[in-house]
């Protein structure tokens, strides 16, 4: 895997100076070319979204929303969830919503994971 985390840190820096250029497409495309070689890290995922659902590109956005998983942080959920209810999507919104419950360890945490999914639901029928 260090050969692969190589290039997702090469795609990530590569990323960062497109962005400094303010070529935000092309920074997001370097983005996305990491992915390919790790896809199963939530936050690049979600950071991809966010630059996608920036840009104007909802269904792009969409698209990698839909591929978070359980196994992503729980900061990488909220954050997914609260972009998917952004994009339009209130169910995968709160699908995503109850990853993040579900990955809150009990407690304190757990309540306000489920306060926040709870406010993700009351935002989107509003």
């Amino acid at each position: 895997q260090g050969r692969g985390d190589e290039v997702v840190l090469a795609h990530r820096r590569l990323a960062e100076i497109s962005a400094r250029q303010g070529d935000a497409e092309k920074a997001t495309d370097h983005l996305e070319q990491a992915l390919e070689v790790s896809p199963k890290q939530g936050e690049l995922r979600l950071e991809v979204a966010r630059r996608r659902h920036e840009s104007g590109d909802r269904e792009r956005a969409h698209a990698h929303l839909q591929q978070v998983s359980a196994n992503a942080d729980l900061s990488t959920l909220l954050g997914a969830a609260t972009l998917a209810v952004q994009v339009g999507d209130v169910a995968l919104g709160l699908r995503i919503g109850a990853m993040a419950i579900e990955r809150a360890v009990g407690g304190p945490a757990r309540r306000q994971v489920e306060t926040y999914v709870a406010d993700l639901r009351g935002i989107s029928q509003k």
